[in-house]
């Protein structure tokens, strides 16, 4: 699975077999200081999005069901390949 997201004026693409390792590589990619501002660009996942909520925390804990850093822990190699694969489309 291929997603598209961005801040502002940037764009970029990562992929990976589950969409919620590309999402977590998306924050890894991004970091703490832009969660809120991420916007997933793909139609499939329009229902997941997390930008601009009031409550990042507990937003992305509906999204992956539990604690992101615990996801995150269980899914390391995963997110390492799925980094190498981000590319700059804006």
């Amino acid at each position: 699975m291929v997603i598209e997201y961005g801040i502002m004026s940037n764009k970029w693409s990562v992929e990976a077999d589950d969409k919620l390792v590309c999402y977590a590589t998306i924050l890894i990619h991004i970091g703490s200081n832009g969660y809120n501002l991420v916007v997933l660009y793909n139609d499939e996942c329009k229902n997941d999005q997390w930008a601009f909520s009031d409550d990042i925390e507990n937003r992305l804990k509906e999204i992956f069901g539990e604690d992101v850093f615990a996801f995150m822990d269980a899914h390391e190699t995963e997110i390492r390949a799925a980094i190498k694969t981000i590319k700059k489309l804006v």
